[in-house]
């Protein structure tokens, strides 16, 4: 009786062995795949001049929708000042420099199952109090979120955040 329990505990043994190096070695395999997979998201940041005088709306912007909302309405002209692109990793903070001498800084928290990005955002100027404390938004592939109400001499600053590449639309398949 002794001989075979000592038999039984020593398969377990074994199927205990071969299962953790099994378990182990999937998970090398997963590792490997993520840090391989996972070089960033491509971004930018617009960095938009607006103002309620009289003016023109920069031709770059113009194919924005969210500047048409009536939230941008009472803009009569928009300057994009700069587009800087950046690579977001999760968990890995990127910062970048303002015209009005505050600093944003961008987390990618995750990447969501449905591909959409948590991330968050803050503004502050350096080594003083923040002026936007972070905030989180959820933003689809190419698509920007938009942030204004900064000053920059007379004109307002808006911040542009766009993660990703816009998914292409599918093309119609059958014809009415």
């Amino acid at each position: 009786m002794k001989k075979r329990h000592t038999v039984i505990w020593f398969g377990y043994l074994i199927a205990f062995v071969l299962s953790a190096s099994v378990h182990a070695g999937a998970q090398d395999k997963a590792n490997n795949k993520s840090a391989k997979a996972s070089p960033g998201v491509p971004g930018e940041l617009l960095v938009i001049a607006a103002s309620e005088k009289e003016g023109k709306i920069d031709p770059a912007l113009s194919k924005e929708p969210a500047l048409k909302h009536r939230s941008f309405q009472f803009y009569k002209s928009m300057k994009l000042l700069s587009r800087p692109k950046f690579q977001c990793v999760a968990g890995k903070a990127v910062e970048q420099d303002l015209p009005n001498g505050r600093r944003i800084r961008l987390l990618l928290d995750k990447t969501l199952e449905d591909g959409r990005y948590q991330v968050q955002f803050s503004i502050n100027k350096p080594n003083k109090k923040d002026y936007l404390r972070s905030v989180q938004v959820i933003l689809a592939p190419g698509v920007p979120v938009f942030q204004a109400g900064q000053r920059m001499r007379d004109d307002d600053l808006i911040l542009g955040i766009r993660l990703g590449e816009r998914k292409a639309k599918k093309a119609e398949t059958s014809k009415k």
